[in-house]
């Protein structure tokens, strides 16, 4: 992960401002749809109930907000740290209630995760 965002960071310090534009919008339309893949506007629609009102269920669900919190405590800083954090993500990002998640320190979170695979690899040993 570290060297992915190292790269990626060294990358886009090079692109024009087009080019920049161009990368955050993707990463802001790319975003949208993470969040809302859960909401199943389509499905609500087939089985004929009020889809508008159970995607905000599900929106507003512990669920989508447990899952958007994990989703995107990963994302956010690592957007922030390639150098992609223009004001167009940022709103979205506000918008989205996940801007605050650019402070999370991926370090930790990257240590949290070995940690919790080295206890499942032993757990599958024994």
């Amino acid at each position: 992960m570290a060297f992915g965002r190292l790269s990626l960071e060294e990358h886009f310090r090079q692109l024009s401002a087009p080019e920049l534009a161009e990368r955050e919008e993707l990463v802001v339309e790319a975003s949208y749809l993470l969040r809302d893949r859960f909401q199943a506007m389509e499905v609500w629609e087939a089985l004929g109930m009020p889809a508008a009102a159970c995607a905000r269920w599900m929106r507003e669900s512990g669920f989508q907000r447990s899952w958007q919190a994990q989703l995107f405590s990963r994302i956010v800083p690592s957007i922030r740290a390639i150098g992609l954090w223009g004001p167009r993500v940022r709103e979205a990002y506000a918008h989205m209630g996940v801007l605050g998640l650019a402070q999370v320190d991926l370090e930790a979170v990257a240590a949290e995760d070995e940690r919790i695979a080295r206890e499942l690899e032993r757990g599958a040993r024994s």
